[in-house]
């Protein structure tokens, strides 16, 4: 009776936060084109398809923990060994942040400049964000993925409040959002950290010493990371090819239209509402 009630409340947890998430996109898509100039939404709408390939840049390592741990408890796993992982991932996070920001300085110029600095930066926290969730998953510890969740969307609505705010007074640059947008994730990144101390802080295993098993995590997750890539590419060529070969105001209209047909097919095809409808 008490597993049934578990899992119970483990599934509302669940969907609940997924609804947060849903009210959360609803919001933003409504919002920004509102507040943001043409030009402008079009730039955090670029951000934003950047974003979509971030998970590249974690090189499979979330992934292959996924398949190898799945379902083990951080016990099961070894807390020596999550630390490892952890200290891992912050390095080729900081590598390819590194890359981004030479790139962005030295061959980016105007709005574009301030898209790929950005980008560069949100490798480093969205992965780690992506990680923090992963590990709750995996060890089924919903209730902790589950504020993670609320924590990161209610941080990102008091953002979009806010930029709302201070564009009313004039400031409506799209730096100044995304500048908030990452200030909310690295919040939630600390409040991740407070509840997950001990697969970061305490004795690790050398990375040195344990090559053979990085490796390993690495081959298992790349061929799903590849296909995920594979399938966002497809799913993203209609954008792309607006972004390349036509003006900022077309690709800001169309990128637009694409989140509200997005948000449409989420609450259609909703357990909730699809059964309704047909």
């Amino acid at each position: 009776m008490e597993g049934n009630n578990k899992f119970i409340k483990d599934t509302v947890r669940v969907i609940s936060s997924n609804f947060f998430t849903l009210l959360k996109g609803v919001v933003i898509t409504f919002v920004l084109p509102k507040v943001m100039t043409i030009d402008g939404y079009a730039d955090y709408k670029v951000f934003t398809l950047l974003l979509s390939y971030i998970g590249l840049f974690h090189c499979g390592l979330l992934d292959g923990i996924n398949i190898k741990y799945a379902g083990r408890t951080c016990h099961e796993i070894g807390e020596p060994r999550l630390r490892m992982y952890s200290r891992f991932l912050i390095i080729i996070e900081i590598i390819f942040c590194s890359l981004f920001l030479f790139i962005s300085f030295i061959f980016c110029h105007g709005t574009t400049r301030f898209v790929v600095f950005y980008f560069g930066i949100d490798i480093i926290l969205h992965n780690l964000f992506s990680y923090f969730q992963m590990i709750f998953q995996i060890t089924m510890d919903f209730k902790k993925y589950f504020w993670s969740n609320i924590t990161n969307n209610t941080l990102q609505l008091i953002g979009v409040i806010l930029f709302a705010l201070l564009a009313l007074k004039g400031y409506n640059k799209t730096e100044l959002y995304l500048g908030i947008y990452l200030l909310s994730e690295s919040l939630c990144i600390l409040f991740c950290a407070c509840f997950s101390l001990n697969i970061i802080v305490g004795k690790s295993y050398p990375i040195c010493d344990n090559i053979k098993d990085i490796i390993d995590i690495l081959k298992k997750g790349m061929l799903l990371l590849v296909s995920g890539i594979i399938a966002v590419l497809i799913l993203n060529l209609d954008r792309q090819f607006v972004l390349f070969y036509f003006t900022k105001a077309d690709y800001s209209i169309y990128s637009f239209t694409y989140s509200v047909l997005q948000i449409v097919i989420t609450v259609i095809t909703s357990n909730g509402v699809y059964p309704v409808i047909t």
